[in-house]
C-alpha cells in the first residue's frame, strides 16, 4: 500500500490561531485534581467551519514526511501553535486542548523510538536500545508499557501469545508491539459509542485516468500522520532532512543524492553558497580555498566571482 491509494483534505486556519482559556476544558482538569494549567484550547476559525478563511491541503501528496517533522515537535505551547499554524490542528470536527496535544506527542515519541531502535537492531545487532521495550526473563516474555498505561512499567505477554516468537528473540516482538501501536490508533471510541470506529473510510474518488478509483479517505490531521508512519515503516521508505530549513524528505530512488525538500531550499541554498564565495573572496582568500570551503569547483568560483557586465 502506498500513500497515493489515500487521501484528506486538511484545514488550516489562514488568520492563525491562538492558545486561550477554555473554561470547560479547566473544569475537567480541576474537577479530576489537576490546577487547570492545560485547560487550553488551540481556536481557529477553522474549527467547526465548512467554508470561509482557511486552505485546505493533502499532507498525502504535499507534506509526505510530515509524520517526521512531528516527531521532532517539542511539546511547547509555542512549537506546537508554530505547527498548527503551518498544519492545522490534530482533529479538524473539535478543539483540542494542551494536554491532548501533548498526550499525542507522547504516544508519538513513544511509537517513533521504537521504531528507531527496530532499525538499529537490524542494522547492527546491538541489543541495548531494543532491549528498553523488550525483554526475555526465563521463558516470559514482556513488553515495555506505554507512556499511557499507568498500571506498570513492563507488560507480561501470555504464554500463549509469547510462544508465536522464537525464545530469545527480540526483534519479532518489537516489530509486534509496534504493529500493536498502529493498530490501536487506527480507531477512535467516540463518547457514547460501546464499539471504536475506524479513523479512515473507503470512498469512490475521480480519477482522470481511469474515471474512478477507490481511495481510503482520512478526515483528521493525526490520523493521517499515524498512517504516513505506518506505510513508511512498511515500504521501509530512506528521509533526510533538509541542509537548509531542517525540515524531513523522502528519498526518491532515482534521486539518491538528494539534499534538499524543494526548489525553494535548494535555490536558497545556491545564493547563500555564492554569497559566502564573494565574501571570502573580499577577504583576500584564494579560489583554490575558497573552492575547498564550499566543496565546489574551479570553475563555478570564478563564475560565481566575475563582475556583472554592465548593459
Amino acid at each position: 500500500m502506498q500513500l497515493t491509494d489515500f487521501i484528506a483534505a486538511v484545514p488550516v486556519s489562514k488568520s492563525g490561531y491562538r492558545w486561550e482559556h477554555n473554561f470547560e476544558a479547566y473544569a475537567r482538569e480541576v474537577k479530576r485534581g489537576g490546577t487547570g494549567a492545560d485547560g487550553l484550547v488551540l481556536a481557529g476559525q477553522v474549527l467547526g467551519q465548512v467554508g470561509g478563511d482557511h486552505r485546505v491541503y493533502d499532507p498525502f501528496t504535499q507534506e509526505k514526511a510530515l509524520w517526521r517533522d512531528f516527531a521532532k515537535l517539542e511539546p511547547t505551547e509555542a512549537a506546537i501553535l508554530a505547527f498548527a499554524n503551518r498544519y492545522g490542528v490534530l482533529r479538524s470536527d473539535d478543539t483540542t486542548n494542551l494536554s491532548d496535544w501533548r498526550d499525542a506527542m507522547a504516544r508519538w515519541a513513544f511509537a517513533f523510538s521504537l521504531w528507531e531502535a527496530i532499525e538499529a537492531y537490524k542494522r547492527s545487532r546491538r541489543s541495548a536500545a531494543i532491549n528498553q521495550y523488550v525483554r526475555w526473563e526465563k521463558n516470559t516474555l514482556h513488553w515495555q508499557a506505554p507512556p499511557w498505561s499507568q498500571k506498570t512499567k513492563w507488560l507480561t505477554l501470555p504464554a500463549s501469545d509469547a510462544q508465536q516468537f522464537n525464545h530469545g528473540d527480540l526483534l519479532a516482538p518489537a516489530q509486534s508491539l509496534l504493529v500493536s501501536l498502529f493498530r490501536l490508533h487506527m480507531y477512535r471510541q467516540l463518547p457514547g459509542q460501546p464499539v471504536a470506529t475506524p479513523n479512515a473510510t473507503l470512498d469512490v474518488w475521480p480519477d482522470p485516468a481511469r474515471t474512478m478509483a477507490f481511495k481510503i479517505v482520512v478526515p483528521n490531521l493525526i490520523d493521517v500522520l499515524w498512517i504516513q508512519f505506518a506505510v513508511a515503516v512498511a515500504n521501509e521508505k530512506q528521509f533526510l532532512s533538509c541542509e537548509v530549513c531542517g525540515r524531513a524528505f523522502e528519498l526518491d530512488d532515482n534521486r539518491v543524492d538528494r539534499r534538499f525538500c524543494d526548489n525553494a531550499c535548494r535555490m536558497k541554498a545556491y545564493r547563500d553558497r555564492k554569497k559566502k564565495a564573494i565574501e571570502m573572496h573580499r577577504r583576500g582568500k584564494s579560489i583554490k580555498d575558497i573552492c575547498s570551503a564550499l566543496d565546489s569547483d574551479m570553475k563555478t568560483i570564478r563564475g560565481w566571482l566575475k563582475p556583472k557586465e554592465k548593459k
